[in-house]
């Protein structure tokens, strides 16, 4: 991936759900008064007729409830068509559910909007961090083939002085034998 196209991922608008809890007061800042009015009035009226919409609506009133799920979603949808919401309404309504926006914010990546010069300097960091990565692990490599060398020739010299004294021991020996 080059530095533009990496800035380009990083400046993509994603979506991500909100799962934070929605309350009256949440909806009245986000829709302002009208709208608000609009969408919990049509929210109470269907909620008069569906028993799953009322205590939705209930919720939404006391305690609170989330709205990133995908039947809460379709819901929305619904309701905005059946009430018909305009199209800018229903979108802000299941707005509350998820956060929309550039990946970088989005998944906080970065505190401000990323510069290419910043993504090729990053870029350049992660390159030099695996190159130092893979030197290290050559020199864990070495050291360990080292290792087993040493090991070896250790046994390999332990064998050849038993073998030694062995063979003076058989020359004393032989010697005393005499």
């Amino acid at each position: 991936m080059t530095p533009q196209e990496r800035l380009d991922w990083l400046l993509e608008t994603v979506e991500k759900p909100n799962t934070q809890t929605v309350i009256v007061g949440t909806v009245l800042e986000a829709l302002g008064v009208d709208n608000a009015r609009i969408a919990l009035g049509s929210l109470q009226q269907v909620g008069q007729v569906d028993p799953i919409v009322g205590a939705a609506y209930q919720a939404l009133v006391t305690v609170g409830i989330t709205l990133h799920q995908l039947d809460r979603q379709a819901m929305i949808a619904a309701i905005g068509q059946a009430a018909q919401w305009p199209s800018e309404l229903t979108t802000a309504v299941q707005g509350l559910g998820k956060t929309i926006g550039p990946r970088w914010q989005i998944e906080s990546l970065y505190p401000s909007k990323p510069t290419l010069e910043q993504v090729e300097a990053e870029m350049h960091a992660e390159v030099v961090a695996e190159q130092a990565r893979q030197r290290q692990l050559t020199i864990q490599l070495r050291r360990r083939q080292w290792d087993e060398i040493a090991a070896s020739i250790r046994s390999s010299i332990e064998i050849e002085t038993i073998s030694t004294l062995e063979q003076i021991i058989d020359a004393v020996e032989q010697g005393w034998s005499e």
